[in-house]
């Protein structure tokens, strides 16, 4: 079954999760321009499992990164496509 297939067959837990603020401005700013754009409603959750989604499918590995700094650079090298996989 594809990430996709398990997101549309709804197989959802309930999690907290502690953000910063400023991460969760980007989220709902990014909510809303979506919204705005008339594309469709979208959740700070979807925006989330999104993220997750892509960096599953990229192949991008971070178990060497020794910091969030190191993930978060590592993960715009991936899709930026300035590093290989």
């Amino acid at each position: 079954m594809s990430l996709f297939a398990d997101r549309a067959a709804g197989a959802k837990s309930k999690v907290t999760v502690n953000l910063l603020r400023r991460h969760i401005a980007l989220l709902d700013h990014l909510a809303i321009e979506v919204r705005h754009k008339g594309r469709f409603y979208v959740t700070r959750s979807d925006l989330i499992e999104a993220v997750i989604d892509a960096w599953q499918l990229s192949g991008v590995d971070l178990s060497d990164a020794c910091s969030a700094e190191e993930i978060a650079e590592a993960m715009r090298e991936a899709w930026s496509g300035k590093r290989k996989r």
